[in-house]
């Protein structure tokens, strides 16, 4: 279950990654053209794709190590926290986000009409939602595999069997 939890969260990091690298893609060819000068959204999605693809590789790091039969020989060399996912998760969000509320400025100001970049980030934001709550639940799940590990299995006690 937790393997199958981490790929979903790859293929959705995936996801995102894909929808940022479209928007990129139309940037770069809006500044061919000659239809925007904006340097700061490349910044941003450029950003949002390092962010994505440094996600999908801890994951894959993380999978990896659990695959290995040395991750059981310390319960105290487990790591127990996922603060280093959650920190690139919110940062992408932070990003995306931003990207939202200016151009939601732009739209309100005339200076565009592009509903497609809207839907994009929102999609991008549902994404990013969906993968916290995913690794939450991985996370728990994990937790409680390491505490079954690392309890005592109970004293059997010694019955003489004669006399």
């Amino acid at each position: 279950m937790i393997q199958t939890l981490t790929w979903w969260e790859i293929a959705l990091a995936g996801a995102v990654l894909a929808l940022s690298c479209a928007e990129s893609a139309a940037l770069w060819l809006a500044r061919s053209q000659g239809r925007t000068r904006n340097v700061s959204r490349l910044i941003t999605h450029g950003l949002v794709v390092v962010g994505a693809i440094v996600y999908a590789w801890l994951n894959i790091s993380w999978s990896s190590s659990l695959e290995s039969s040395e991750w059981l020989t310390s319960f105290h060399a487990a790591p127990t926290t996922n603060w280093p996912y959650l920190v690139v998760l919110v940062a992408i969000g932070l990003l995306v986000a931003h990207e939202l509320i200016t151009h939601l400025r732009a739209v309100k100001a005339g200076l565009t009409r592009n509903v497609s970049r809207i839907v994009s980030r929102m999609v991008a934001l549902i994404l990013l939602v969906v993968i916290v709550g995913i690794n939450e639940l991985k996370w728990q799940l994990y937790l409680e595999h390491l505490n079954r590990l690392s309890e005592e299995p109970p004293a059997i006690e010694s019955v003489p069997l004669s006399r």
